[in-house]
């Protein structure tokens, strides 16, 4: 989601809305307080890849490249998540043939993307016991969007944020866009912002030493029977092509698309959002282009267009990645339960 302008800096709106800002935070807390009590050590290290803010921050591709680190260093992950937009209540492994609506996008997308195993759950540490009794090879688990879920036990937390956002004007929901204080920063592992060095460098986030993960658009993958062959690019097109995404920050994949010199309508959904059929009909005969996540929401009813998905891929600078490296290697060697 884009975030409103009393999000973005402190406004007249933000002052009205801090009192319930605080009756969030004082519930939000009680709750984190509840969750720990119930948290029960688990068999294998679990790495949580989450943000303390609302909308997307790049925590899908960040565990896609983790899951496949992870692998190069020898080991079997799993991932957990929760599920949403799906209506699986769990705990249950996300098969190949799931569809979003079941399951969710973002697990499902990970599990096609990564090929590991994936259980959702609304309660996650059902979902990971789950997963490590019907796959127990797996010998350390990722868990997606898990920050602010303290009863499954972690060993190294990894938070993201967009480096362009930041934390917005550094309130709490509903006055700012923080999910918590930004004191939990002071109990990470790694913040990792999502966008160019410079822009990681210059933003309130410097004090945390953030890492900077760029993403990259990778080739476009045809997703219909009416994509063309040759596949387009910036340099064919003769008309502005349609960018349809559903992420939580949706300007930041437009960005990524205009940096490629590509000529753009944008069509931002919701995060985990769906086209109506009024938009459907509205992209007969035009060529889209969409992320994965949005691309694996429509594997089962086809756009009536020239679809392509345009996935994203993470890149690191050599020496973030030793820093990553020096920050899990100590986990993954850590005795557990």
């Amino acid at each position: 989601m884009s975030w409103p302008a009393h999000w973005q800096q402190v406004t007249p709106l933000t002052r009205l809305a801090r009192p319930l800002a605080a009756l969030y935070g004082r519930l939000s807390a009680l709750h984190q307080r509840q969750l720990l009590r119930r948290r029960q050590p688990l068999p294998v290290p679990v790495i949580v890849v989450g943000n303390i803010v609302v909308g997307g921050t790049g925590k899908t591709p960040m565990i896609g490249w983790l899951a496949d680190w992870l692998r190069a260093q020898g080991h079997n992950p799993g991932i957990v998540s929760r599920g949403h937009g799906g209506r699986e209540r769990g705990p249950s492994l996300v098969q190949q043939q799931d569809s979003a609506a079941r399951v969710g996008d973002e697990p499902l997308l990970l599990a096609h993307q990564t090929g590991c195993p994936v259980a959702v759950g609304r309660r996650r540490p059902e979902a990971a016991r789950h997963l490590l009794q019907k796959h127990p090879e797996v010998d350390v688990l990722i868990s997606d969007d898990g920050l602010q879920h303290l009863a499954l036990d972690r060993q190294c937390e990894l938070c993201l944020f967009d480096a362009e956002a930041g934390y917005g004007n550094g309130e709490l929901i509903p006055a700012g866009p923080l999910r918590e204080p930004l004191s939990r920063l002071n109990s990470v592992d790694l913040v990792i912002c999502k966008g160019s060095t410079r822009a990681a460098a210059s933003s309130a986030l410097a004090p945390w030493q953030p890492l900077t993960m760029a993403l990259q658009l990778g080739a476009l993958r045809a997703l219909s029977p009416t994509a063309s062959r040759p596949v387009p690019t910036p340099a064919s097109q003769t008309e502005p092509v349609v960018a349809l995404c559903g992420i939580g920050q949706p300007e930041s994949f437009f960005r990524l698309l205009r940096a490629e010199g590509w000529a753009l309508e944008p069509l931002a959904l919701s995060d985990h959002g769906v086209l109506s059929q009024r938009q459907r009909a509205a992209l007969q005969g035009r060529t889209v282009l969409m992320t994965s996540k949005d691309a694996i929401k429509l594997q089962a009813d086809p756009l009536p267009c020239a679809a392509y998905e345009v996935p994203l891929q993470v890149q690191f600078s050599p020496l973030d990645r030793e820093r990553l490296a020096r920050t899990l290697q100590p986990v993954l060697n850590r005795p557990t339960a």
